[in-house]
C-alpha cells in the first residue's frame, strides 16, 4: 500500500514539476507587450509586408497613415527589435529606443522577452500546453492523495480554511467596491441593527434571509463592507465544492470534477455577490435531494422539509424552486413509508420553521397585504425585460452562414477623400450607413473576403468591430465585441465564431436551459424500455428533482443569456451527468465499434461546449487581466492591500464617495453630510448603494417606482408614518424613461406636491454628477437650510 502510495505520488510530480517549469520561465520572462509604428519602404507588396509581420511578431495592425501601420509587438527581446529597427524595409519606427534597441511604449496586456514563449502565447499553443498539463497534475496529484489516508482533522482542516482564503484572494484581485446591486441586502440589515422594525419601518421584497445574513456580517465587522463580503465569498466557495463533488459523484471522474470546479469557480467571482445564494443553495439543496433518495426515512424527510424552508427565507422563490424538486424527490422516492405519511412529516416541517416570520408579518403588515404586495413587485420586476427563447438553431453560431448577416462597424476615412470617392467605396464594399453618419456603418456581407476588402482598401485608415488578423466580424450578431476570445490575454482563440463573447453567451443560455428537458427525455427513454436496475433506479431518483429543480429555476431566474452564469454550478452536475449517459450509452441494434465513438465524441463536445462557453461567459480572461496576475507579485499584492483597505474602512462612504470626488456618487455624500443621523432619506428608484453609504434611513422601501404598496390604504398608512419622521430631502433619480416614479402611488405623489418643494440646483443637473439621468432634489417645506453644499451648490440642513 505505502509503495503504491509513493509510486502514484511520484508519477504526479512529473505533469506538476513540468507546469512549474514551464510557469517559472513564463514568470521570469514575462514583459509588457510593445505598442509601435513601422514605416514600410515604398509600396510594398501586402504578402510581402504579411510576411515581415509574422516574422517580427507584430500583430493588431492598424494603419494610421498610407504607409504606416501601427502594431502590438509581442517579441520585445532586444535582438527582434534591433532586428526589426536594423531591416531594410521598415523606414521608421515610432515606439522604439532605436539605439537601446527597446521599446519605449507598450500595450496593458503581457508577452514575453522569449520568443519561444511569445510566439505560442500568441497563437494558442501555450495555453492549451499550460490546460493539458494543469488537467493531469491534478488528475495525478487527486489520485495521489485518494490512496493515501489522511489524518482526520489537519487535513481536512487545511482545505476547510485554504478554500475561502483563495477565494478571497482571488475576489479581491478581480473585484472592485461593492455595486449598487451588491448592496442589495445590507440596507436593509442596517437599518435592522439601527432599530427599525421589520415590515413596519422597513419593507423588505421578499428576501429576509438575506438582510439577516447582512445584518451578521455587519455587526459582526462593525459595519464594515467586509462583512458582506466574507459571507459572500464563503457561501460561493461551498456552493463550488458541493457542486464539484456532485459531479464527481455522478461521473467517477477527478478529471470532470476539476473541470466542473473551475468553470463554477469563474461563474461565482463574475457574478455579482448578492448572487451567492443561487451558487450556494442549489447545490447544498441537490445534495440533501440526493442523501434523502438514497434512503427516504422519516428524519431524512424532516431534514429535506427544513431545507425547502430555509431557502424560502433566503428569498421565497427560492423556496418554491427547491420545493418543486423536493415534492419529485418524496414522490419517486421508494422505501416502506407511506406517501401520505412522508407528506405530513414534509410539510410541518416545512411549516414549523416559517411559522415565527409568518407571526411577525401577520401582527405587523397582514400576511394578505404581504403576499400580494410582493407578488406584484416580482411581477413588475419581472416583466422589465423580454424572455429570450432557447433554441439551439437561433443560438448556434454555426447554424446559419455569418455571411448572411449584417455588422456594425466603424470606418475612419483617409484625409482628404472626396464624398463622391467615399460613396463610391461604400458601394463597393457594401457599407450602409447608419443614421446618416459617415463613420457607423452597416456591413451587409460579413465574410471573410468582405472583411479583408474593407480593412486592406487603400481609402480606410483604421476598422472598428473587426478582427484585422482573422478578417473576421467582432461578432457576427451585431455587437461590437471582442472577436477573440482572450483568456487572460492569452491569446487563446479556439473557434472564435463559437466563442466570441455573445455568441457564447446564447449558446451556453440555450444548451442550460434545455438540458433538464433532455435529463426527463433521457429518464423517459430508459423507463419506455424497461430499465430497473439498481443504476437506473437510482438516476431516476436523483436527476428527476435535480431536472425539476433546474427547469423551475431557469424559467424563474433565467431570462436572459447574461444571468446564465448565476446557476452555472448546479447546471453543470446535470451537463456531466448527460454526458456519462453518453459515454455509457451502448445501442443494441449497432455495432459497438460504430456508435461508441460517436455517443463518446458527442459527450466530450458537450462538456467541451459548455466548459468554454461557461468560462468565455464568465469572462474569465478579463477577470484574470484585472487581477493584474500577469503584473508580477507585487502588483497582485498592491491590489489585495488596496481592496483590503477599501473593504475594511470604518467609514465605507470615505471610499466609495471619497471627499473631492466629482461624479454621480456626490449626491451620497451630499446626503451624508447634509442631514442629521437621525434624519431619513427618501430614495424612491432602487438604488441600493445610496442609503448604506450615506447611512441614513429610508421612508419604508425603496421600490416605489414599481408601485410596491400602492393603493389608498397602503399610502395613507405610510404618509401617517412619514408624518412621525423627519425626511427633509427626496432624491430621485429615474431610470429609464420614467419620469414620474411616485406614478404609480397617487395618494403619495399629491401629497409631496403639496409639501415638497424643487431646490436641484443647476451644477447638480449637470452630466458630471448625473451620468445623463435626469435628478431631481425635493425639500421638505417650512426647513430652513443651515448652509450650501458647495460641489452640487445644494441646500444642507444639517451642520458639518
Amino acid at each position: 500500500m505505502a509503495l503504491a502510495t509513493a509510486i502514484r505520488v511520484r508519477r504526479a510530480w512529473l505533469p506538476a514539476g513540468t507546469l512549474a517549469l514551464l510557469g517559472a520561465a513564463m514568470w521570469l520572462t514575462a514583459a509588457p507587450a510593445g505598442a509601435v509604428h513601422v514605416r514600410w519602404v515604398g509600396d510594398m507588396p501586402v504578402p510581402e509586408r504579411e510576411a515581415l509581420e509574422r516574422a517580427y511578431l507584430l500583430t493588431d495592425p492598424e494603419r494610421t497613415a498610407p504607409d504606416t501601420w501601427g502594431y502590438t509587438l509581442l517579441d520585445v527581446s532586444r535582438g527582434n527589435v534591433r532586428r526589426l529597427v536594423q531591416d531594410p524595409a521598415a523606414a521608421d519606427t515610432h515606439g522604439v529606443d532605436r539605439e537601446a534597441f527597446t521599446v519605449s511604449t507598450r500595450r496593458d496586456f503581457t508577452t514575453f522577452r522569449v520568443r519561444l514563449l511569445a510566439s505560442p502565447w500568441h497563437t494558442g499553443v501555450l495555453p492549451l500546453v499550460l490546460l493539458v498539463l494543469a488537467a493531469l497534475s491534478g488528475r495525478s496529484l487527486a489520485r495521489a492523495v485518494r490512496g493515501t489516508p489522511w489524518e482526520p482533522w489537519p487535513g481536512r482542516m487545511a482545505v476547510a480554511v485554504a478554500f475561502p482564503c483563495l477565494a478571497y484572494v482571488a475576489y479581491l484581485v478581480t473585484n472592485p467596491n461593492l455595486s449598487a446591486d451588491e448592496s442589495f441586502s445590507i440596507w436593509v440589515a442596517q437599518a435592522f441593527l439601527r432599530g427599525d422594525q421589520p415590515y413596519i419601518d422597513v419593507f423588505d421584497a421578499g428576501a429576509p434571509g438575506l438582510w439577516w445574513l447582512s445584518a451578521l456580517g455587519l455587526s459582526v465587522t462593525g459595519g464594515r463592507v467586509i462583512g458582506e463580503v466574507a459571507i459572500a465569498i464563503l457561501l460561493n466557495t461551498v456552493g463550488v465544492l458541493v457542486a464539484s463533488r456532485l459531479v464527481y459523484r455522478t461521473t467517477g471522474s477527478i478529471v470532470m470534477a476539476l473541470v466542473a470546479g473551475i468553470v463554477a469557480a469563474a461563474c461565482a467571482i463574475a457574478g455579482q455577490l448578492y448572487s451567492y445564494p443561487k451558487v450556494v443553495l442549489y447545490p447544498v439543496a441537490v445534495a440533501v435531494l440526493w442523501w434523502f433518495a438514497d434512503r427516504p426515512t422519516p428524519w431524512r424527510t424532516g431534514v429535506l422539509g427544513v431545507l425547502v424552508a430555509a431557502a424560502a427565507l433566503v428569498r421565497h422563490d427560492h423556496g418554491a424552486y427547491v420545493g418543486l424538486a423536493a415534492v419529485a424527490a418524496l414522490v419517486i422516492a421508494g422505501g416502506p413509508q407511506p406517501l401520505v405519511r412522508r407528506a405530513v412529516v414534509f410539510g410541518l416541517a416545512v411549516a414549523l420553521p416559517l411559522l415565527p416570520l409568518l407571526a411577525m408579518i401577520q401582527s405587523r403588515e397582514g400576511l394578505t397585504s404581504y403576499l400580494t404586495s410582493r407578488i406584484a413587485l416580482a411581477g413588475y420586476l419581472g416583466i422589465q425585460g423580454e424572455r429570450m427563447t432557447p433554441t439551439l438553431a437561433s443560438a448556434w453560431p454555426l447554424a446559419g452562414r455569418a455571411d448572411d448577416w449584417s455588422v456594425r462597424v466603424g470606418v475612419q476615412w483617409r484625409d482628404g477623400l472626396t464624398a463622391a470617392a467615399r460613396r463610391s467605396e461604400e458601394s463597393r464594399l457594401q457599407l450602409e450607413p447608419l443614421g446618416g453618419s459617415t463613420e457607423a456603418y452597416a456591413l451587409e456581407d460579413s465574410s471573410r473576403e468582405a472583411v479583408r476588402a474593407l480593412v486592406r482598401s487603400e481609402d480606410v485608415l483604421a476598422v472598428r468591430g473587426v478582427d484585422a488578423l482573422t478578417y473576421r466580424p467582432a461578432d457576427p450578431r451585431g455587437t461590437i465585441v471582442a472577436a477573440r476570445n482572450r483568456l487572460a490575454d492569452l491569446g487563446f482563440a479556439p473557434l472564435p465564431r463559437v466563442l466570441g463573447r455573445a455568441a457564447s453567451t446564447e449558446v451556453l443560455y440555450s444548451v442550460l436551459v434545455l438540458a433538464p428537458w433532455m435529463a426527463l427525455l433521457v429518464l423517459a427513454v430508459g423507463a419506455g424500455v424497461g430499465r430497473a436496475d439498481d443504476a437506473a433506479v437510482r438516476d431516476r431518483r436523483r436527476i428527476l428533482p435535480l431536472a425539476v429543480l433546474l427547469a423551475a429555476a431557469h424559467y424563474g431566474l433565467v431570462r436572459r443569456p447574461g444571468q446564465v452564469v448565476e446557476t452555472v454550478p448546479i447546471d453543470l452536475v446535470l451537463i456531466a451527468w448527460l454526458a456519462h449517459q453518453l459515454w455509457v450509452a451502448r445501442v443494441a441494434t449497432l455495432p459497438a465499434v460504430v456508435t461508441t465513438p460517436l455517443l463518446r465524441g458527442a459527450a466530450v463536445v458537450l462538456v467541451a461546449v459548455v466548459s468554454l462557453t461557461g468560462l468565455d461567459a464568465a469572462r474569465a480572461g478579463d477577470l484574470l487581466d484585472e487581477s493584474e496576475l500577469f503584473e508580477g507579485s507585487g502588483a497582485v499584492r498592491a491590489r489585495t492591500a488596496r481592496l483590503w483597505s477599501a473593504h475594511t474602512a470604518n467609514r465605507p462612504i470615505d471610499v466609495f464617495a471619497p471627499v473631492g470626488a466629482r461624479d454621480d456618487r456626490t449626491i451620497v455624500r451630499y446626503l451624508r453630510e447634509c442631514t442629521e443621523a437621525s434624519d431619513r432619506i427618501w430614495e424612491p428608484t432602487g438604488n441600493f448603494a445610496t442609503p448604506f453609504y450615506a447611512d441614513r434611513g429610508v421612508v419604508q422601501h425603496l421600490f416605489w417606482y414599481a408601485g410596491f404598496r400602492s393603493g389608498a390604504t397602503p399610502e395613507r398608512e405610510s404618509l401617517a408614518w412619514i408624518e412621525r419622521h423627519r425626511v427633509p430631502l427626496i432624491v430621485i433619480r429615474p431610470v429609464g424613461s420614467q419620469t414620474d416614479v411616485f406614478g404609480r402611488h397617487p395618494v403619495v405623489q399629491a401629497w409631496i406636491r403639496e409639501h415638497y418643494h424643487d431646490v436641484t440646483s443647476v451644477r447638480a443637473r449637470d452630466d458630471l454628477f448625473t451620468e445623463g439621468r435626469p435628478l431631481a432634489v425635493l425639500a421638505r417645506n417650512g426647513l430652513q437650510p443651515v448652509r450650501t453644499f458647495e460641489p452640487l451648490d445644494l441646500p444642507c440642513f444639517a451642520t458639518p
